[in-house]
């Protein structure tokens, strides 16, 4: 029971240190969902079929419905998407 308990209290802990993070506009999302250490995608086919990456491990979405539950306002920038669109473009292209 205890060792649940502490186990509870970490993965809190770090959920709202990821959160606090991507408020202050020090991270992404995403970066938030690999601190948070939420949950694994590695199974999840959705994502295996659009080409995640097996070693995210970090459920995205979570970590969205913990910013709306918040109200964190976005911090996602034109830079952002800028980057966002040339790392889609750079995987999309043939080696």
């Amino acid at each position: 029971m205890t060792r649940k308990l502490l186990i509870e209290g970490v993965r809190r802990w770090k959920l709202e240190h990821a959160l606090k993070l991507y408020r202050e506009g020090g991270i992404t999302k995403e970066r938030a969902a690999e601190l948070a250490e939420v949950s694994s995608l590695e199974n999840n086919p959705i994502f295996m079929r659009c080409g995640a990456p097996r070693c995210m491990g970090d459920s995205l979405y979570e970590i969205v419905d913990a910013v709306q539950e918040r109200c964190i306002p976005s911090t996602y920038r034109l830079d952002d998407l800028k980057e966002d669109l040339r790392a889609l473009y750079k995987r999309e292209l043939p080696n």
